[in-house]
């Protein structure tokens, strides 16, 4: 990675937390990312501050947080830092999280770890910026740090969705998988809880930097029946040769794309059923798969097919890349 990460720790306050005193923090989230770690750290302790004192503030709003029974406060503070093999680190962001929240008491209530609605999914190095997808309760973010030359790096935030939490329990079934192209960045991301079936997912497009869209299928579907069940034993990560002669014999066989046409298979993304399944039993009963390629008819953009594995199903459709709108409120 170029040197502009490797930097030393520079100094940091937490903003959101200046009536509170760190103490020691514990690891809830590690990725090796390259050469890379990527750390959250948080504290779990309740201050005792008199109300008197300088208020909390949290999201732009003072707060003057009044004592509980055993004169503390329930706040945790957070801290995302960055580390190379040389052990230089630096403090990619800090915030601090309410314990009454709705998310955090749901996390207490169901037995979970409420740590589980206020961290990261999954994150990805693309040249010189780090991508990470986080849950802050309610809110799916993707966020964006952008490194310069100097010690310093840019921060962007887009918010992906809002995640009704209040509507099942269970600790959360969080998948995402990316998929660099070009100069955008294609992921796929589910998220759901254990139990209540109530889960969200969808790809999404990094386009640049600045645009996140959403792509949205059109319906009805043309089924296509495959009657071989050629993809329930294989693993669609690694067999791209075998995947790519498969999914051009079937858009050729249903006049999807013509013969003649150049054809590129680019990747698959599998949904959190389908990726469970091969895990765990080394087949896929479930879910869907979405296999991204390019022909002639369409070589400025990305086509996409779905595969039903529950049915045996290719399902064919025009799709739609939904501009996200930026969203004004802090993030």
């Amino acid at each position: 990675m170029k040197r502009a990460i490797y930097i030393l720790l520079f100094s940091s306050v937490l903003a959101s937390c200046k009536a509170q005193q760190i103490s020691t923090m514990n690891s809830v989230y590690i990725q090796k990312i390259d050469n890379l770690t990527l750390e959250v750290l948080a504290d779990n302790v309740l201050y005792g501050y008199d109300y008197t004192k300088q208020p909390i503030v949290i999201d732009g709003k003072k707060i003057y947080p009044k004592k509980e029974k055993n004169g503390a406060y329930g706040y945790v503070n957070w801290k995302t830092t960055l580390t190379n093999s040389k052990s230089h680190t630096i403090v990619l962001d800090t915030f601090c999280v309410e314990k009454k929240t709705a998310a955090w008491r749901l996390g207490e209530t169901d037995g979970e770890s409420p740590f589980y609605f206020y961290n990261i999914i999954d994150a990805v190095l693309l040249n010189d910026t780090l991508h990470i997808i986080r849950q802050k309760a309610s809110m799916l973010l993707l966020e964006s740090f952008l490194f310069s030359e100097g010690d310093d790096f840019e921060k962007k935030s887009k918010l992906i969705m809002h995640y009704p939490v209040m509507k099942a329990y269970g600790k959360p079934e969080n998948h995402a998988e990316f998929m660099p192209i070009k100069n955008d960045l294609y992921f796929y991301m589910n998220i759901g809880q254990e139990v209540g079936n109530n889960y969200s997912d969808g790809i999404f497009i990094l386009d640049d930097i600045d645009i996140l869209k959403r792509v949205t299928f059109q319906k009805p579907y043309i089924r296509i029946e495959d009657k071989n069940q050629t993809l329930k034993y294989i693993d669609v990560k690694k067999n791209k040769i075998a995947l790519s002669q498969i999914l051009k014999q079937v858009l050729i066989e249903n006049d999807i794309i013509d013969k003649k046409n150049t054809f590129k298979f680019v990747g698959v993304f599998l949904d959190y059923k389908a990726m469970i399944d091969f895990k765990q039993i080394n087949e896929i009963r479930g879910g869907v798969s979405y296999f991204l390629y390019q022909s002639n008819a369409s070589l400025q953009r990305m086509d996409i097919i779905q595969y039903d594995h529950g049915n045996y199903q290719w399902l064919v459709s025009d799709f739609i890349e939904k501009i996200i709108p930026s969203n004004k409120e802090k993030l």
